[in-house]
């Protein structure tokens, strides 16, 4: 009399656990997609590491660029984005390191900043896109090296802090000394707060 149902109810629980596993299937599949670069850049700097890699101190472009041989960067710097519309900002960071309009070039007394991505969506294709993905992995006393005007300048890292995102006062610091400031989100993939790295120019 009730053999009805009860063949119903195992069908629907069949059901549900194949539907389950599909959804959990798919799931793994997506966080493996946006997970990989992450991973990969991980793995290539965790034995580079090993390898202990020089990387040459030829610039990309002699013009106006940043090169960071121990997290590997070496890319092209746009100058003055302006760091308060997005439209501008994110059309320059799809190629480029951004410097904020405003600030200090490289030889000049106060504040050079530079902003770039740590992270892309998996679908976005570009070769410096998440340039500042392992900013987190300089300490103090790592060397940067700006190439602006076909000139060298020296930066040596003096400190290091992570801030809530409505935290701009390094943007606006007004200084006599020769600085380089560096901004990225943190941590990697997400939007929730900033890394920064500040820098005094040595040579």
């Amino acid at each position: 009399m009730y053999s009805q149902p009860s063949d119903r109810l195992k069908s629907t629980m069949k059901l549900s656990k194949k539907i389950a596993l599909c959804i959990s299937l798919i799931s793994f599949s997506l966080i493996v997609v946006i997970l990989f670069p992450f991973i990969k850049k991980e793995f290539s700097y965790n034995i580079s590491t090993l390898k202990a890699t020089k990387t040459s101190l030829k610039p990309v472009d002699t013009h106006f660029s940043i090169l960071i041989p121990k997290i590997f960067v070496n890319a092209p710097i746009e100058k003055n984005v302006d760091p308060a519309s997005r439209e501008i900002y994110q059309k320059a960071l799809e190629d480029k390191v951004a410097h904020a309009k405003g600030t200090s070039l490289p030889g000049q007394k106060g504040n050079v900043y530079l902003f770039a991505h740590s992270s892309l969506l998996p679908w976005q294709n570009s070769k410096y896109g998440p340039v500042f993905y392992l900013l987190n992995k300089l300490k103090a006393g790592d060397r940067i090296y700006l190439f602006y005007n076909n000139s060298q300048y020296t930066y040596q890292v003096k400190d290091i802090t992570i801030v809530s995102p409505d935290k701009t006062g390094f943007l606006y610091t007004q200084t006599n000394d020769y600085l380089l400031t560096l901004q990225t989100c943190y941590p990697p993939g997400f939007n929730t707060q900033r890394l920064i790295v500040i820098a005094s120019q040595i040579r």
